[in-house]
């Protein structure tokens, strides 16, 4: 299940959507320039990041979409969040 969060990373506080966590890591797509992928340590991911309140998962992958757009975003980004705005969160 993906889910929308705050990150908390050195450069501060980040919007991110956190993809189905595999056995060591999580994919991670920031609002950065550009928008791309990351894969960050399971514990890293519940420890730095917290849900977003009052907003869906969706909601923010379509706008992480457009920011795309004008940033440039990479085809594995491009990727999680239209799988992601297509089956409305839930990924198998």
């Amino acid at each position: 299940m993906s889910r929308a969060v705050h990150y908390h990373s050195d450069e501060g506080v980040h919007c991110a959507v956190l993809g189905r966590p595999g056995r060591k890591f999580t994919p991670m797509v920031l609002i950065d320039y550009p928008v791309r992928l990351r894969k960050i340590p399971n514990a890293e991911a519940v420890r730095y990041s917290r849900d977003i309140d009052g907003t869906t998962v969706q909601t923010v992958a379509q706008k992480m979409l457009a920011a795309g757009e004008r940033m440039g975003i990479n085809k594995s980004a491009r990727k999680l969040l239209n799988e992601i705005t297509t089956t409305n969160g839930e990924m198998t």
